[in-house]
């Protein structure tokens, strides 16, 4: 694409910057389009620079250095702890894997030791329910 030029830039650019206009130059930019763009440009670089005068503050270098290197830091660390993520998470997956394998693998005796278990609870499971059962005829009547 090539670029509209005008014998007038120059001179358009330099009243725009100053804001010294002559009454032919301000006739020309009326109707020059590229010349109308440099002034709408510059008033909007000449805005944009009020605005910063008045609401930002520059900060010390030597801050601006030490944040900078401190999450350069960060970011190196945090790179360095990804493996040692994945292989969490690896481990907290492969626990309840390997237990579903060995259950699965040791079924009779696992099923024989659950068995046992409720066995050896049931008297104490029938005698609270018992209990449960009297209490609430109790307070039934």
């Amino acid at each position: 694409m090539k670029r509209a030029i005008c014998v007038q830039e120059v001179a358009t650019s330099r009243a725009a910057r100053m804001g010294q206009w002559e009454g032919s130059l301000w006739a020309h930019v009326a109707g020059c389009a590229v010349c109308r763009d440099i002034v709408l440009a510059a008033r909007g670089m000449q805005v944009l620079a009020k605005r910063l005068e008045n609401n930002v503050a520059v900060p010390d270098a030597s801050l601006v250095w030490w944040k900078s290197q401190f999450l350069q830091k960060r970011a190196k660390a945090e790179w360095a702890q990804r493996p040692l993520e994945v292989v969490e998470f690896a481990y907290e997956a492969m626990v309840p894997l390997g237990l579903a394998g060995w259950l699965t693998w040791n079924w009779s005796a696992a099923q024989r030791v659950w068995m046992e278990l409720l066995m050896g609870l049931l008297p104490q499971i029938s005698k609270a329910a018992w209990s449960v059962a009297h209490s609430a005829l109790i307070f039934s009547r």
